[in-house]
């Protein structure tokens, strides 16, 4: 297997440095990494053994200039590994100093006691000498019977989803509901209007939210105003937005009745899965 690229747009390792920074704020001590001609995709399990619930893809023409990927075989021309996130955003956080940006940050397989995959980051200088920082981040490589365990499953068409802009003001009412109560509600109905709730012994608690833009709705055909809700787990939405450092534009919020919340914070033409299933009280 062989795997190396180049990237020489700040603002694609401003991207990467800000995914791998908020999947290791996530506390995700090891996640996966998919590479194949086309895509890097990243995702995160919540336990190991357990299916994926988190994942981001990237396609490579975005990321590298330059890119050279040898696969396990020809038919599967991919490579799937662990790796730590924390580190991988410790060596993408070199490429930045008191003269700037890199002039180029290079990637690539390497076997140095163990596999690694290796940072090559050429930082400006104001002699004639180049200056180069190089991490080591470990990696552990996934057979490829391993590989469906690490793909993100097919998330069933949402009753309602709903865009959410205003991100900092539902992440300051949902922390501030966590702190009530370990459960959460949301209701979403088709013509915008969506409800975060909790109820504990001293009363119901809830902030509405209205006029939202709704960018999937069944259609029940008869005119009524449809309306979805489930109870998930609050410190686990709290967590994740907590830990948002994509300086996301909007998020959206997908509800399948009583069963699944696919939320999806989207950058630009970057967008993180997370999916929350519900519970019951």
């Amino acid at each position: 297997m062989k795997f190396r690229g180049k990237m020489t747009d700040a603002g694609a390792v401003r991207q990467l440095t800000n995914l791998a920074s908020t999947l290791a704020k996530m506390k995700a001590a090891s996640v996966t990494l998919r590479l194949s001609k086309d895509l890097s995709i990243f995702s995160m399990c919540e336990e190991a053994g357990s299916g994926v619930i988190c994942w981001c893809a990237l396609e490579q023409g975005q990321l590298f200039t330059e890119l050279t990927l040898e696969g396990a075989t020809a038919e599967h021309n991919q490579i799937c590994m662990h790796l730590s996130p924390a580190l991988v955003a410790s060596a993408l956080t070199s490429s930045k100093n008191a003269l700037g940006v890199a002039n180029s940050v290079k990637l690539k397989l390497t076997n140095k006691k163990s596999p690694c995959l290796t940072f090559q980051i050429d930082l400006p200088s104001i002699g004639l000498n180049p200056r180069t920082c190089i991490h080591d981040v470990p990696i552990t490589l996934i057979p490829r019977s391993e590989w469906p365990l690490h793909e993100h499953p097919e998330v069933p068409i949402p009753n309602i989803s709903i865009r959410v802009s205003s991100v900092k003001k539902v992440r300051t009412v949902i922390d501030r509901l966590r702190k009530l109560s370990s459960k959460l509600n949301i209701r979403a109905s088709s013509n915008g209007d969506l409800c975060l709730r909790t109820e504990t012994d001293a009363g119901t608690f809830a902030t509405f939210f209205q006029h939202m833009p709704v960018i999937q709705s069944e259609d029940t055909n008869d005119g009524n105003v449809q309306t979805v809700s489930l109870w998930i787990d609050a410190k686990k939405i709290a967590q994740l937005l907590a830990s948002d450092q994509l300086n996301t534009e909007y998020l959206t919020l997908g509800l399948i009745d009583d069963r699944l919340l696919h939320v999806i914070l989207t950058q630009n033409d970057m967008h993180l899965h997370y999916l929350i299933a519900a519970i019951s009280l």
